[in-house]
């Protein structure tokens, strides 16, 4: 299971990269498992919240609703380009 959520961690990072039209990434990669602890979820629901809000262009106010969570803490602990 965590090799499946790195993977999908990684993939989110790479597609959102593509789709910006860079190469590769510019920045580490998004570290979902602290952004999900200071948000007080899981990681996993974390993940399945932005990847059904539309990632690596996920919808913010979606994925808030979906981890009961503020649109301000989720852009406090997320990478602008996960969201719109």
């Amino acid at each position: 299971m965590k090799t499946t959520l790195a993977l999908i961690s990684s993939a989110l990072l790479l597609s959102t990269c593509v789709c910006a039209g860079e190469t590769a990434p510019t920045t580490s990669p998004t570290d979902f498992g602290e952004a999900a602890r200071k948000l007080n979820v899981t990681k996993k629901a974390l993940i399945e919240a932005l990847q059904d809000a539309g990632a690596p262009n996920a919808d913010f106010s979606k994925v808030s609703d979906n981890l009961g969570v503020s649109i301000y803490a989720l852009k406090a602990v997320l990478p602008k380009r996960l969201g719109q």
